[in-house]
This record gives structure tokens, sequence and C-alpha cells, in this order.
């Protein structure tokens, strides 16, 4: 036989059944959990008055650091700047230099020639012979040629009979001439190539054709005549 439940008392609040129980307190936990959880995750005060100090100090170092490089750096482009302003005037001091040992050598090499030429003026004052002139000017062109080819100075090739050529010619004057038009007919002015360059255009007179009288038809009328 089963006890009897005595009955509540009026205002009495009913318990909760065990299922119910037990989730009301595992709510409980889980609740408390996440609070705690939260409050870890969540910055105090303290930390969030500190925060921009620290951002400020970070970025006064890294600014300091920049401030370094750019000083080190600007440093170095200066000195880099001097020296080769330095080497720049040395080059330059030194072409100078080159400049005027290379005068001095090739006008040390013509001063024999220029003696050869003052014998030869006083030779022609005192002596009627032509021919032992002309072989004393023939001496002093040759050692002449012989320095300037010691420099890399050669004289070019006769033009005349050849056609025109603009890299290496200097038209002045045209002729009436047997030639084709445009073929070079007298050298007025030699040439000359410094080290296989063009030092100086040679001047020349071209062909213009020939002249009108030496047609056929005149040629032939004057063989009839």
């Amino acid at each position: 036989m089963l006890p009897e439940e005595t009955p509540l008392e009026p205002g009495t609040p009913v318990p909760p059944p065990p299922a119910q129980k037990l989730r009301d307190t595992y709510l409980r936990h889980e609740e408390g959990s996440a609070a705690a959880v939260t409050s870890e995750e969540q910055p105090t005060a303290a930390e969030e008055a500190s925060a921009p100090e620290r951002s400020t100090a970070e970025l006064e170092e890294r600014l300091q650091q920049l401030q370094q490089q750019y000083e080190e750096l600007h440093d170095r482009y200066l000195r880099l700047a001097a020296d080769f302003d330095n080497y720049r005037k040395r080059v330059l001091q030194e072409r100078e230099r080159w400049m005027e040992l290379a005068n001095e050598n090739l006008l040390r090499g013509l001063l024999p020639i220029l003696d050869d030429l003052h014998g030869a003026v006083e030779a022609a004052r005192s002596t009627q012979n032509a021919e032992a002139l002309r072989q004393g000017l023939e001496l002093i062109y040759a050692n002449a040629l012989k320095l300037f080819q010691r420099y890399g100075v050669v004289p070019m090739e006769s033009p005349v009979g050849k056609p025109f050529d603009v890299r290496y010619h200097e038209a002045v004057a045209q002729l009436p001439s047997a030639l084709p038009e445009g073929h070079v007919v007298q050298e007025l002015q030699r040439g000359y190539l410094l080290h296989n360059r063009v030092l100086r255009h040679a001047k020349v007179a071209t062909s213009s054709g020939a002249p009108e009288d030496s047609s056929p038809t005149n040629t032939a009328q004057q063989a009839s005549e």
C-alpha cells in the first residue's frame, strides 16, 4: 500500500521535476562560462587607456629608424656625388694632358720637315739646278707623308674617272667631259682619312656630260669637211 502524499499548504512553491532542475543547472553553468570568456577577451579600462600610448611610441620609434636610414642614404649619396665629381675633373685633366702630349709629339715630328723646307728654300735661292730642287721637295713630301701615317692619316686614292661618292667627295664644279655624267673629272684638293674615317673630303669637279660639239652628227660633219 502506497503512502499517502502529504497535501501542500497553500502558497508553498511546487518544486520542479528532476529533469527540469538539471536543465536549469546546465544553462546557468553555460551562461557563467560565456560571461567569463567575454570578460577575458574584452580589454580592461587600463589596457584601453595604454593602447594609444603604445601606438604613439611605436610610431616614434619607426620614425626615428626611417630618419636614420634617410640620413645614412643621404650621406652615401653626397659621398658618391663628390667621388664622381672628382673623377670627372681627373678625367678632364688627364684628357687635356694627353692632348697636350699628342700635340707636342706631332709638332716635334713636324720640326724636321720644317727644317727641310727651310733648307729647300735656301737652296732654291742659290742654285739653278731644278732637278736637284725637285728631288729635295719630293723627299720632304715623302717624309711628311710618313709622319702623318704614323698618326693614322693617309691620303685618299685619286677619284678621277670614278663615280662621285658623297661619302668621300665634295663637288665644287662641273665640267663637260667624255666621262659619263656624275663621274669625277678632276681632283682639285686631295682628301685624307684618319683611321679609316674621313678627315677631309676631296674637292672634285664632276662631269656634266659630253660637250655639244662632240656629238656624232657634228663629228661626222667635221670629218667630211
